[in-house]
């Protein structure tokens, strides 16, 4: 990303609906999957906002591909963040992760399946990657454009992806599904005005708007991986190292 996406992302993660429903979210996966303590490496994990909140209950290691966004990161965390980039780039680790956290990253990586197979190599016998996606590539904007994004996923799309790079799959499933009609007919209506110029979503509405989306999208966490939803303007996926028995 730029670095002006950047300096907006350190300016409102910690208080931007989006950001704080996709951290409870995430948070709340983390704790049915991992018990406290376990150590996780969040890959592209930016100014760090992520890394503050789940280090508080696990051991976190940061890696970005931006040298400001490390610089900014190590600065607000006080956490170890090291630069580099999956695939072809990735620091040397002292030993395995029970969690590789891929929040929003892999629509960046233009080879895509290929990080996803990085991933593998640095992760325990029993640990999983855990990855969030934006989806349905009709909801494709200017939002992306201006993130670099290289894609939004079909479910199918990245359950082969993930099979492909070996990975044993354990739950894919949309989310961001109760704010969906909004964003669609935001979307929809960009379109019809013609309003094509490149732009962040990510503008901080009035506080008790902000308030009211931060609990809609947060509630999803209550039922995500219990009730499958039918779609969503994101993916969440959480793949493992397959068994012997799931391999033949």
């Amino acid at each position: 990303m730029d670095a002006s996406m950047y300096e907006l992302h350190e300016s409102i993660e910690n208080r931007h609906w989006w950001f704080l429903g996709r951290r409870h979210i995430v948070s709340s996966v983390l704790q049915r999957w991992l018990p406290a303590g376990s150590r996780i490496l969040e890959v592209g994990c930016g100014t760090g906002g992520n890394l503050t909140a789940f280090g508080q209950r696990y051991a976190v290691v940061g890696i970005d591909s931006s040298v400001d966004a490390v610089d900014r990161a190590r600065r607000l965390t006080g956490l170890e963040v090291l630069h580099g980039t999956f695939p072809d780039d990735v620091p040397r680790f002292g030993s395995g992760f029970d969690a590789i956290l891929l929040l929003d990253v892999l629509e960046h990586i233009e080879h895509d399946t290929d990080a996803l197979l990085a991933g593998r190599t640095y992760l325990r016998p029993e640990g999983f990657l855990i990855l969030t996606v934006p989806a349905l590539p009709f909801l494709w904007s200017g939002h992306d454009v201006i993130f670099h994004h290289l894609r939004r996923y079909r479910r199918n799309e990245l359950y082969l992806k993930l099979t492909k790079a070996g990975y044993c799959v354990r739950l894919l499933a949309y989310y961001n599904f109760f704010l969906l009609p909004p964003i669609i007919t935001a979307r929809l209506w960009k379109h019809v005005i013609g309003d094509t110029e490149p732009h962040s979503d990510f503008v901080m509405p009035k506080p008790w708007i902000n308030r009211l989306l931060t609990k809609v999208f947060s509630s999803e966490a209550l039922v995500l991986g219990r009730i499958p939803f039918p779609a969503g303007a994101s993916l969440l996926a959480i793949a493992g190292q397959c068994s012997s028995d799931e391999v033949k």
